[in-house]
């Protein structure tokens, strides 16, 4: 991958061109990783321990060139890393996630390619993933596991999700929950577009962990912007009289509404200490992956 990251190349239309799943996570994941090291955010989830002779193939980032003023020898940074976590991945495959306008990237494709992602990235950094999933064939579960062979897993897994009918974001939750032995943080990918009884009930039950909860609330990009542009009348789809509209209102009507439904959710996962990330899915993977990565390391 070129040292620059061509942040257009990450768009989600761009990206569904890769095909495979587990290539989409790998390619992801390197582009935030060097979107990271281009950053201010330089942390790597560990702590500096000593200091140590360069040798040829060490990574130059942890050069010290300060020290290399004062001695003219080169030194390079060790770090110690910290306790590997066990993260939990999951995905809810309800049927409203699989909707989509016209052939654009739905909602579960998008949270598949988000979820391998962020599967990679901790992966990388030697920590224990597992995934859960909830579509038309139930409750699946992958164990935890930090071989490299687990974003492959992963990817077969996410690649035979199919909208169910209905919800089950509750059983989701709660089945995973009974499933967690180890300490480490939840990410949810859901359009929260279930019961909301439920949904709140689902949230409760993560609350109780105690743990980091990372809700990513993803959207149409279209159920988020209108899709029709300087748009003069509807029509009745059973009598097919035109009834004029003015545009400019119905938009904002409609962005209103839309505030409305992330804000509740927002509002909900914040009182019970949760991140919420309102997302859609005409949004650069990129940059919603360095969002996350980067309020990652400065929270931890």
């Amino acid at each position: 991958m070129s040292e620059v990251v061509d942040r257009n190349n990450l768009d989600p239309d761009i990206v569904r061109e890769l095909g495979r799943v587990d290539v989409i996570a790998k390619v992801l994941a390197d582009s935030t990783r060097l979107g990271l090291h281009r950053s201010k955010h330089k942390g790597s989830g560990t702590d500096f321990s000593e200091y140590k002779s360069y040798v040829p193939g060490d990574d130059l980032r942890h050069l010290d060139w300060k020290l290399f003023a004062r001695t003219d020898k080169l030194y390079v940074r060790r770090f110690e890393t910290h306790a590997n976590m066990e993260v939990h991945i999951l995905v809810d495959g309800s049927r409203s996630m699989a909707w989509r306008w016209q052939e654009h990237v739905n909602k579960l494709e998008y949270a598949i390619n988000l979820a391998a992602a962020m599967g990679e990235l901790y992966l990388q950094q030697q920590d224990q993933v597992a995934l859960s999933t909830w579509d038309a064939e139930g409750f699946d579960h992958l164990p935890a596991s930090s071989k490299v062979q687990q974003v492959e897993r992963m990817a077969s897994r996410l690649e035979a999700l199919e909208g169910a009918e209905g919800g089950g974001l509750l059983e989701l939750v709660s089945r995973t929950v009974e499933l967690k032995r180890m300490k480490g943080p939840i990410l949810l990918f859901s359009d929260l577009e279930d019961d909301a009884e439920e949904v709140e009930r689902a949230l409760d039950h993560l609350a109780g962990l105690e743990e980091d909860v990372i809700v990513f609330q993803i959207l149409d990009q279209f159920e988020v912007e209108l899709p029709f542009k300087n748009l003069t009348h509807l029509e009745d789809v059973e009598t097919g009289q035109a009834f004029p509209v003015h545009y400019a209102s119905l938009r904002e009507e409609h962005s209103k509404r839309v505030e409305e439904f992330f804000g509740h959710w927002r509002s909900l996962c914040q009182k019970r200490g949760m991140v919420h990330l309102d997302l859609h899915t005409g949004m650069n993977y990129l940059d919603v992956l360095l969002d996350v990565m980067e309020s990652l390391e400065e929270k931890g």
